[in-house]
């Protein structure tokens, strides 16, 4: 064990009869693990949250030391654990939680989650990504060796204070388009989903602040496919919508 909690990968037999291996990942801090993902060689990348100083990051990657409050983290363990091929900070001086995975056909990785310190977006050679100045949530996309952010965005309120979202389910398509689904509001510390982009053909484009919310981002965050709220109108301020888990 690093430090106070650290986060734990853990591989089983098919029949879930023993493990294969297993190893703690952390620092001398406060580690979590959120996400995790299988990659087509059959190496496990994991993003989560930490605010130790001294994660065991890799040489060569975009962002190797700790910025400081809660920084985010993303890693890649070789599919036997018997080492860890890149590991990267993810995060500013500020609140920061990455908390979603997934890869494309290519095996470049994309992550989401939560940044009160405003990431910095980067646009890919396609051209300038969506974003939503001053939106508190995160979409990234980086290269399988965490040494190119090939492009950031940020989504949400304009603007924002505190994060919109508790984000809970990523999937990013054969097409590379990204789709993310969160909840926020009432029972959510962070705050409301009043103010978030929808689109014209949304489901549903009106929300009482305390709803369930899906977007879509195009193939490089070129543009908003969709966005909708889905919850009840209600006129109470202490009821909404949310789901816990992925």
């Amino acid at each position: 064990l690093g430090g106070r909690q650290d986060g734990m990968v853990i591989k089983f037999t098919e029949d879930l009869s023993s493990v294969v291996w297993s190893t703690y990942l952390g620092g001398s801090g406060v580690d979590a693990i959120h996400g995790i993902k299988l990659d087509p060689n059959g190496d496990v990348w994991v993003v989560g949250g930490t605010n130790s100083v001294d994660m065991p990051v890799t040489n060569g990657v975009i962002q190797p030391t700790y910025e400081g409050g809660v920084d985010g983290f993303l890693g890649k363990i070789a599919g036997d654990g018997s080492q860890i091929l890149a590991l990267s900070y993810v995060g500013t001086s500020k609140y920061d939680q990455a908390y979603l995975i997934d890869l494309d056909k290519d095996g470049d990785v994309y992550i989401a989650g939560q940044s009160e310190g405003n990431l910095t977006v980067v646009n890919p050679p396609a051209g300038a990504v969506y974003r939503n100045v001053g939106a508190k949530q995160f979409v990234r996309k980086y290269n399988s060796t965490l040494t190119q952010i090939m492009y950031s965005t940020n989504i949400g309120s304009v603007n924002a204070v505190r994060p919109n979202l508790s984000p809970t389910a990523m999937l990013v398509d054969v097409c590379e388009e990204v789709y993310i689904a969160g909840w926020g509001g009432v029972t959510n510390q962070f705050g409301s989903v009043a103010g978030m982009p929808t689109t014209p053909d949304a489901l549903q484009d009106q929300t009482d602040a305390n709803d369930l919310y899906l977007f879509v981002l195009s193939k490089d965050a070129q543009n908003l496919d969709y966005a909708t709220y889905l919850g009840g109108l209600n006129t109470v301020s202490t009821v909404g919508e949310h789901v816990d888990g992925g």
